[in-house]
């Protein structure tokens, strides 16, 4: 989040106060001065006078009816296999409509939406209200960062740009779909959206989406602007010139960790052809994409699995895999990621042993940006955001000289803005959610020389991912 706005506070050139509100700002707030070349400008954030436990419910409540209705692609077929899609939304989900279809989302939706639900969103709301109405007196900026405060926008007690002295801007961080106008939650995603002053969404498609919705409901049509970012390329670049990461440094991390990263800088420039996907246990990564891909990938090689294990090397540092909050069978995403977790990733490891790592993310980003030197980066892109995994891993392999690419499902932001912009031939975009079209990418980038990889690589880092960084702001 601070990096968000100091991106956005450099293009003002007079002083003021910028104040943004922030889910996990709830600690003490406090008030940080960056120096400009024109101006001061004060950024402060604005924090939840909540208990811990009420938004981690709210998270309950996010993740579950609202993350399926964000992203209907990674919630339905062809995103989900018909067998997934009765894992995620089984039989005893109380309605007739399909495993598969929007209908069966939207019904889940309705199920588990109860009073509770609006009354956490209420709070939620209301905690910040009194801290932002005396503060934004004297704010010249307000950004509302996700869908998160939705309601927040929605109850403000000046509503109308017209009584306000503060420009408000709404930013998302996710998809937008083309379908928010069927259920109450996304119609009043869209209201918030028309009540503030500009609205920054990460694909040219999403802004178009959101002024079609907004003129069918005959709502107020803020400015649309679209924001990039792109990973920190100079402390990307800087890590890779130093020497890997240390024994010591690898000893701090945990046992599937260890084993994952010692593999991976023993095998560099080692195993001709390597992988790795950085993402999470989440429908909208499309990890059971990506899983089934690699399967039928190495089951057509016709190569014993000696010789596989001498070429290839499919690397998977996710989120949740091991570190996994209290499952909650009740929440669709939950049912997902256990089913992943203990259904699949296991015959798969015994099938594939010696060539397939599952670890927990790491979050030191010296040791990631070492583990993706050398390897092409894999994501299942169902529906989901900026991929900057995927970028730091271009931009890596960019900086040394490597022919590596990208192979990733078309749903996801990064190949939705390059496609747009005319460079979606430097990467492999799949349809998102067909394993067999992304098992087929894993032949074509296995079979093409590494020399056409690095043209490609440049053209996506030096035309896409470089101009964008730090273009949050038209």
């Amino acid at each position: 989040m601070e990096a968000l706005i100091m991106r956005e506070v450099r293009l003002r050139s007079h002083q003021s106060v910028a104040y943004t509100t922030n889910l996990i700002c709830n600690s003490t707030p406090g008030e940080t001065a960056f120096e400009l070349p024109e101006a001061q400008l004060k950024v402060q954030p604005v924090p939840a006078n909540s208990d811990p436990a009420l938004q981690a419910a709210l998270l309950g409540v996010w993740f579950d009816e609202l993350w399926a209705l964000l992203h209907p692609a990674a919630f339905t077929t062809p995103g989900l296999s018909q067998t997934l899609a009765k894992v995620v939304f089984p039989d005893n989900d109380d309605t007739a409509a399909p495993p598969g279809s929007f209908e069966r989302v939207v019904a889940h939706i309705n199920r588990r939406r109860t009073q509770r639900s609006a009354d956490l969103e209420l709070h939620f709301a209301n905690s910040f209200q009194e801290e932002l109405d005396k503060l934004s007196k004297d704010a010249d900026l307000i950004s509302w960062c996700e869908i998160f405060f939705t309601q927040s926008i929605l109850r403000q007690k000046r509503p109308d740009p017209l009584q306000r002295s503060s420009h408000q801007r709404f930013y998302s961080f996710i998809v937008i779909p083309d379908n928010l106008l069927e259920t109450e939650p996304g119609r009043q995603i869209l209201q918030a959206m028309s009540k503030v002053d500009a609205v920054y969404l990460q694909t040219d498609i999403y802004l178009r989406r959101v002024a079609r919705q907004l003129e069918k409901m005959k709502l107020p049509i803020p400015e649309l602007h679209r924001f990039d970012l792109s990973p920190d390329s100079v402390a990307l670049r800087q890590a890779v010139r130093e020497s890997p990461p240390s024994s010591t440094l690898i000893a701090t991390l945990d046992p599937h960790q260890i084993l994952l990263v010692r593999d991976a800088l023993a095998t560099r420039h080692q195993i001709s052809h390597r992988f790795i996907c950085l993402d999470r246990l989440d429908p909208i990564k499309g990890i059971h994409v990506v899983l089934e891909a690699v399967d039928k990938f190495l089951s057509s090689r016709n190569q014993t699995i000696d010789q596989l294990r001498a070429q290839y090397r499919f690397y998977f540092l996710m989120d949740y895999y091991t570190r996994f909050p209290p499952v909650d069978l009740n929440l669709a995403w939950h049912r997902y990621a256990n089913w992943i977790r203990t259904q699949q990733i296991p015959k798969f490891k015994e099938r594939w042993q010696g060539m397939v790592y599952f670890a927990d993310n790491i979050p030191d980003r010296f040791i990631v940006a070492h583990l993706l030197v050398d390897a092409h980066v894999i994501s299942g892109g169902i529906q989901e955001g900026l991929g900057l995994a995927v970028q730091e891993g271009l931009v890596v392999n960019h900086e040394v000289g490597l022919g590596r690419t990208v192979i990733m499902g078309n749903g996801a932001g990064f190949p939705i803005q390059a496609i747009e912009e005319g460079l979606g031939q430097f990467g492999f975009f799949t349809p998102a959610g067909d394993p067999d079209a992304f098992a087929q990418a894993i032949h074509d980038v296995v079979a093409l020389d590494p020399q056409i990889h690095f043209s490609n690589t440049s053209e996506m880092v030096e035309k896409f991912i470089t101009p964008h960084n730090h273009r949050l702001l038209p």
